[in-house]
């Protein structure tokens, strides 16, 4: 899941490069979503997420996408609840980054602590 810690980086420059408009900045935010959310669908078929690491995520990924209906109900101004709204949209896309790099961190301490014998 190391690709969502990318979407998350390529949202945030895409966002951060320009003075995008509110609407602008949804309609990034809705690609990096639904890009998300199709990349752990198809890791989960190739069996790179487990039944249990799709069921944590789901909320998350359930939250981001429902700050981006919120954030749509703004548009095209903007505004304090379409700011709101981006902020846990954020929030939500960095907890699917840490996710990720705890999963790996636990996987890399697991492989350490392996003894082997003759």
């Amino acid at each position: 899941m190391k690709v969502l810690a990318v979407l998350v980086l390529v949202f945030a420059a895409g966002c951060a490069s320009s003075k995008a408009s509110p609407t602008q900045e949804w309609a990034a935010a809705q690609d990096v979503v639904t890009v998300t959310r199709q990349t752990i669908l198809d890791m989960h078929e190739w069996k790179a997420v487990t039944d249990e690491q799709l069921i944590a995520i789901d909320p998350i990924v359930r939250t981001a996408q429902s700050s981006l209906d919120v954030a749509a109900a703004s548009l095209p101004d903007g505004g304090p609840a379409f700011d709101q709204a981006m902020t846990t949209l954020w929030i939500a896309l960095a907890e699917l980054a840490t996710q990720d790099r705890a999963r790996i961190e636990a996987a890399g301490a697991r492989s350490r602590s392996l003894t082997w014998t003759r």
